[in-house]
C-alpha cells in the first residue's frame, strides 16, 4: 500500500525534473577579442569580435603562416559578450604582416534575407576602394573603404532592381582584433 508521503515525494521529484527541463540554458558568454566601427550608408554601428573561451571558438583567427596566411575577422552588433546580431561584417586579410591586404568583405544587414549579402573584394562583386592593414604580433588593425554589391549568396550573382544596375552602398570600416583572445 502506497503512503501519502511517498506520493508527495514522487510528485516533488517530478516537479523538480519538470522545472529543470523547462529552464532555458544560459546563453554562451563570449569574451571581446576586438572592436570595429562600421559606417554603412552613413549610419554608424559599433561592432565587437567574439571569442568563446569554453569551446575555443575564434571569430578572429589566422589560417596558415607566412606568405600564405589568411586572417579572418567576424564582428557583430549587439551587447558585447552576450549577443551576436546583425549588422555584422566578415573580412579576409591575406599575406604576411608586412604586406597584408584585405581581399574580401561581406556585410549582413538585419533587413536582408539570409540568402543575400553585401560583398566586395577580389573574389566577389563590389570594390574595396582603399584598405590599410597593420599587424603587430597577434593584433590586427584595419581601415577599409568599400563599395559593396548586394549578391545572391547561393548564385554569387549581383542582385538588381528589375534589370537595372546592381544595388550598391558606401561602407567605411575600421577596428582591431586580437588573434589570441
Amino acid at each position: 500500500m502506497t503512503k501519502l508521503a511517498d506520493l508527495r515525494s514522487a510528485a516533488c521529484r517530478g516537479l523538480l525534473l519538470l522545472t529543470v527541463a523547462a529552464t532555458p540554458l544560459a546563453a554562451a558568454e563570449y569574451e571581446v577579442a576586438g572592436n570595429v566601427t562600421a559606417i554603412i550608408d552613413g549610419e554608424s554601428f559599433d561592432l565587437w569580435v567574439p571569442y568563446d573561451a569554453d569551446t575555443d571558438t575564434r571569430y578572429a583567427q589566422q589560417i596558415g603562416s607566412g606568405v600564405m596566411s589568411t586572417v579572418t575577422i567576424e564582428a557583430f552588433s549587439g551587447e558585447p559578450g552576450e549577443a551576436m546580431e546583425k549588422p555584422g561584417v566578415v573580412l579576409s586579410i591575406f599575406g604576411p604582416p608586412s604586406r597584408a591586404t584585405v581581399t574580401s568583405l561581406r556585410i549582413m544587414l538585419p533587413e536582408d534575407p539570409a540568402d543575400k549579402a553585401w560583398t566586395a573584394g577580389t573574389e566577389y562583386p563590389g570594390e574595396i576602394d582603399s584598405a590599410e592593414v597593420r599587424r603587430d604580433g597577434d593584433v590586427v588593425e584595419f581601415s577599409i573603404a568599400a563599395t559593396p554589391v548586394l549578391v545572391d549568396a547561393m548564385l554569387g550573382e549581383p542582385v538588381s532592381d528589375d534589370g537595372a544596375e546592381s544595388k550598391t552602398m558606401q561602407v567605411s570600416i575600421e577596428g582591431e582584433a586580437n588573434l589570441t583572445d
